[in-house]
């Protein structure tokens, strides 16, 4: 327990400085790690030490270091000047004999191959890193690449470390700096897909987590005859150089027709050619990358553009991690059935065909007439289906599972609730950082399997807690009328399980992929079988709940084609589209998203109708999740068993489509989706935190976005929502109650198309998921829908001010302003001058005045 406290506790403070690099795109890898070579540069990729050796510098390196700091740069800068002004020998020479290696930067490599065993080489030219590490040319100069199947070995990791030394023999005011990739062997190793390193001041690593796509399934010969991406880009660059500074660079081999770069030449040329960029940004006699040169741009886009077609995408994600040795870099190769758990996958093809296979299956499963025999087999297929899609990793749902029971049988009931929730939801914490930690990542279906079995385990506990609490109010009620409403609420809600039952309950094939969630006492009736042996079709009712599928499947195959999120990650939408197009693009996205949604969720409740799962008599009025809320109709039903019943599946009923997308407000609207997972939120959070309603929802809100995962795009999008509720709830108190019919048909339309827009708006976060994504996309939109909201809540407090301010002065005039009964009485008879035909009625109503306050009116006649 500690240990994994422990951990959960680092991975806290991992996601807590690491916000731009939690959330992973899922990638296809690649299963031949032959394919893949890291690359390692440096810049500046001069040793400066055998530069002043080469040029006769008379100061040498420890003399330089021996002087103030203040007065090295300038002595350094002399050196540099030198480098690239009169050189006393040829320039290729110098460049030969100056330029850094391999040995002087890493000291000790270390591989990790698949069996598990760990081999080393201490990096000298002495000892076999010749053979290893092979200079390679790049547009930053020289780097070096190392095949990472040299060994003929399927390699998952790699380990640099950085001399100590290394720490101390700067002489530039600055640490040099590396840059490294990994990337596929016949890809050009370019700077915008490297992570830059400099050895760092304390004992750290970095661990840097590969993730490798293909774009195209062959490459194709350029019409030039290049065989590759690298081989075109390095042609192109050789030959662009060579038109740009009419010279040749000497670690350009291409063009060796053209005249070697002479001095003069070679000191116009800019420093990001010369490698000398990288220390351009601290020195500020050199040029920097933040003003390279037309010529630079020209060169480098063209080649790119050129070559496109040669192009593998390919990424590393930095991470973090103390160790206790020297300095060192971490390169892991994902293996291939690592990939990133999203909510994109929550319906993949696999859990369409288990959901398919379920609707099949499910009606043999009902035909089974024996109670422990639905247990039992329901337990098996389900147990099968998760082994099928998680292979070893079903040890996580399993533990869990072990867990909550003991939490159940061991801890008071007045607290296993909370026990439950508190462990239930750390565990899934580390269950999805767990590949931080050295734990091999669990598939996307198991994270499926996990969140639902999270659901169950927690619920359960609440039932058992709810059904001691009431056990105990029935023994202390006084009152008949409460002892008989406890009564029959623990008729049809108590639960006793033990441990097996939370076991098959748990394991159930019955929505332990894409759920819909149900209670412990909703599967427990199934068990009993009392509406499938009281004739209920749920043939009939899976039909009348199928035949849309299709259609929400056609409308998603159809927008995910022409409408595919991977365009609003790409350039072209921010470089070529308008501001306006960005808006309503977010539109067919979402309505993709809830096409894939709709089929999945519809789907879902199919597998549980043919199950017989949630049937109950229509006049108990069945709620999504729960079962039936009105227990005196199931009591009147038992005692006339002659009428016949009227079932439906309410209780599984997971997403009302109609009302998702139609109903005006989002509120509303989201009460509509995913239903039996918002009674479960509504039943065990909301209902349960004595706090202001405001606070209640966000923190509501927020546990459905940790529920979800730990991507950045779920609380973006989630949390959003508290604000959108107050500003409807403003606005429907200000407005909205104080329109006719005419005017509040209007309002709803206006507010429906306001709440599909911010639906939109906040599904791309929950779909780009990374941070750095979404907030990229709403900063192209200027955070539209932020500021409407923002602009919306003012007016609603600048209307409700002056409506409080108005009524304000009503109750005052109220409580000033006297009127006696004499003038009243006045009053109306002047009213009733000049109305003849009225006169009974007038002069009736008159005398009753006049009798009632007679007194009054001789009184003023009096006077």
């Amino acid at each position: 327990m500690f240990g994994l406290t422990l951990g959960l506790w680092q991975a806290y403070n991992f996601l807590l400085h690491h916000q731009m690099t939690t959330s992973f795109s899922k990638a296809q890898q690649t299963t031949d790690r032959s394919a893949f070579v890291l690359t390692v540069c440096r810049w500046p990729p001069y040793d400066f030490t055998r530069i002043v050796d080469l040029l006769g510098y008379d100061m040498t390196k420890s003399q330089i270091l021996r002087l103030p700091s203040e007065e090295r740069l300038p002595e350094v800068m002399k050196i540099i000047n030198l480098s690239v002004g009169n050189l006393s020998i040829p320039l290729d020479e110098l460049w030969e004999k100056s330029a850094w290696s391999i040995a002087d930067t890493i000291s000790v490599f270390m591989n990790k191959i698949e069996n598990g065993s760990q081999f080393g080489h201490f990096c000298d030219w002495g000892s076999g890193c010749a053979e290893v590490w092979k200079p390679v040319v790049t547009l930053m100069n020289r780097c070096y690449s190392m095949n990472l199947s040299h060994e003929d070995s399927a390699l998952q990791e790699v380990i640099l470390l950085f001399p100590s030394a290394q720490e101390n023999g700067r002489i530039f005011g600055f640490k040099p700096q590396f840059y490294f990739s990994v990337h596929s062997y016949d890809e050009h190793p370019l700077l915008s897909n490297m992570i830059f390193r400099r050895p760092a001041q304390r004992a750290t690593s970095d661990l840097h987590s590969v993730r490798y796509q293909s774009l195209s399934e062959a490459e194709t010969a350029s019409q030039d005859g290049a065989a590759s991406y690298g081989t075109c880009v390095h042609e192109c660059i050789g030959h662009s150089t060579v038109e740009a500074f009419g010279c040749r660079l000497p670690f350009v081999p291409e063009r060796e027709d053209a005249d070697l770069c002479n001095q003069s030449q070679y000191a116009g040329i800019p420093a990001y050619f010369k490698g000398l960029d990288g220390i351009g940004a601290q020195l500020a006699d050199l040029e920097s990358s933040e003003n390279t040169p037309e010529v630079v741009t020209r060169i480098t886009k063209s080649c790119y553009a050129k070559c496109r077609h040669f192009r593998k995408t390919f990424s590393t994600v930095s991470m973090f991690r103390e160790t206790d040795f020297y300095p060192t870099i971490t390169l892991r190769i994902r293996s291939e059935n690592q990939v990133t758990v999203t909510e994109e996958d929550s319906h993949s093809l696999a859990r369409l065909l288990s959901d398919l296979g379920g609707v099949a299956s499910s009606t043999l499963y009902r035909q089974l007439k024996c109670q422990e025999a639905r247990k039992w087999v329901g337990t098996i297929v389900g147990l099968g289906l998760i082994v099928i899609v998680s292979g070893i990793h079903i040890l996580h749902p399993l533990f869990l599972t072990g867990t909550n029971i003991l939490i159940l049988f061991c801890t008071k009931k007045s607290v296993c609730h909370f026990v439950s929730f508190g462990w239930s939801f750390m565990y899934l914490l580390f269950f999805r950082v767990c590949h931080y930690m050295g734990l091999e990542m669990p598939p996307a279906h198991t994270n499926a399997v996990q969140m639902m079995i999270t659901l169950k385990l927690v619920g359960i506990c609440f039932e058992v807690h709810d059904t001691w609490k009431k056990r105990g109010q029935l023994k202390k009620s006084e009152s008949e009328e409460d002892k008989k409403n406890l009564v029959i609420q623990l008729k049809y809600e108590e639960v006793d399980p033990s441990p097996m039952d939370v076991f098959h309950y748990a394991f159930n094939y019955v929505g332990v992929l894409t759920g819909p969630y149900y209670k412990y006492r909703v599967y427990s009736d199934m068990l009993k079988g009392t509406a499938i042996d009281g004739g209920v079709d749920c043939f009939k009712s899976m039909l009348q709940r199928i035949w849309v599928v299709p259609l929400y499947a056609v409308a998603f195959l159809l927008t995910a084609h022409y409408f595919p999120l991977s365009f609003a990650e790409g350039k072209e939408i921010f470089r070529d589209y308008s501001f306006m197009y960005r808006v309503w693009y977010m539109t067919p996205v979402f309505f993709n998203f809830r096409m894939r949604i709709y089929s999945g969720f519809v789907l879902s409740e199919c597998v549980c109708i043919m199950a017989g799962l949630g049937a109950y008599p229509v006049s108990s009025e069945p709620k999504p999740g729960r079962g039936p809320s009105k227990y005196e109709a199931l009591e009147s039903s038992d005692e006339k068993e002659t009428v016949p019943k009227e079932y439906n599946f309410e209780t599984v009923h997971n997403i009302d489509e109609f009302g998702a997308d139609f109903t005006p407000t989002v509120r509303a609207g989201m009460r509509c989706w995913n239903m039996t997972v918002q009674y479960w939120l509504a039943t065990n959070v909301y209902k349960r935190v004595t706090m202001a309603r405001p606070i209640k929802e966000a923190l509501t809100m927020f546990t459905s976005a940790y529920w979800h995962g730990v991507h950045s795009g779920y609380y973006l999008s989630m949390l959003t929502v508290p604000f959108i509720l107050a500003v409807e709830d403003y606005f429907d108190k200000l407005v909205r109650r104080k329109l006719g019919e005419t005017g509040q048909y209007m309002y709803d339309w206006f507010a429906w198309f306001v709440k599909m827009q911010n639906f939109a708006y906040m599904g791309m976060a929950f779909l780009l998921l990374r941070v750095d994504t979404t907030l990229h996309y709403w900063h192209s939109i200027g955070y539209i829908y932020h500021g409407l909201l923002v602009f919306m809540h003012g007016i609603a407090q600048y209307v409700n001010l002056i409506f409080s301010k108005a009524q304000q002065k009503l109750k005052k005039s109220a409580v000033t302003a006297h009127v006696d009964d004499y003038t009243k009485v006045r009053f109306l008879k002047t009213k009733d001058e000049g109305k003849p035909s009225k006169e009974s009625d007038n002069h009736k109503s008159v005398t009753a005045s006049t009798k009632t306050n007679g007194d009054v009116v001789e009184d003023k006649k009096t006077q």
